[in-house]
């Protein structure tokens, strides 16, 4: 199997295992201030944190490396919890595009959404 076809299998794995009922458990969700200072208002911010927490809660792990999709897929065996780390790019209420992570700890207490110089 070459390189290619390695990739769309990989590919048509994650298409499979997003699902319609969520996979993870978020705990308390949490932001840094870096992430707030995106948004000029309350609304936006929650908009901004809906709209990537369902991709996330659904196994949508954003741009992170296969082997990191591979990591979290694993995460979310409950025999052997871990930590859960995506990455998006979203484009913020100024117009540009920026990069946020989105990391769950390994116990599920907690969900933090942050830009890449908080991590």
């Amino acid at each position: 199997m070459n390189a290619a076809q390695v990739q769309q299998q990989i590919s048509t794995q994650r298409a499979e295992n997003l699902t319609l009922k969520p996979v993870l458990q978020l705990g308390k969700v949490v932001w840094t201030r870096n992430f707030v200072a995106l948004f000029p208002n309350e609304t936006q911010l929650n908009t901004a944190v809906h709209t990537v927490l369902q991709k996330y809660q659904f196994g949508d792990w954003g741009l992170v490396s296969i082997r990191s999709k591979a990591l979290n897929d694993e995460a979310l065996d409950a025999t052997s919890p871990g930590r859960v780390v995506a990455k998006y790019n979203i484009k913020a209420p100024n117009g540009r595009y920026v990069d946020i992570f989105v990391i769950t700890e390994w116990d599920r207490s907690a969900t933090t959404l942050m830009l890449p110089e908080d991590y």
